[in-house]
């Protein structure tokens, strides 16, 4: 497996891909589904998950020597 930008980059579009597909599904407020017994995750929560794994991947991407905070920028400034 070889590590470059595209990596990064592709990873990033899967994680918004599963957060766009789970936002439009997800309450406004979130609680707890007693048949299947779990967390039932609200709008806010899925944004905030998905902002910090792009934060975290843009990271990982700078570590490994490439910056795409320019393409990708700070996405909690929206």
């Amino acid at each position: 497996m070889k590590i470059d930008a595209q990596y990064f980059i592709d990873k990033i579009n899967t994680a918004t891909d599963d957060y766009i597909k789970a936002q439009a599904i997800a309450p406004t407020k979130g609680g707890w589904d007693p048949v299947f017994r779990k967390r039932i995750e609200s709008k806010s929560q899925l944004k905030r998950a998905w902002v910090n794994t792009v934060q975290d991947l843009v990271g990982v991407a700078k570590v490994y020597g490439y910056d795409l905070s320019d393409r990708f920028g700070t996405v909690e400034d929206e």
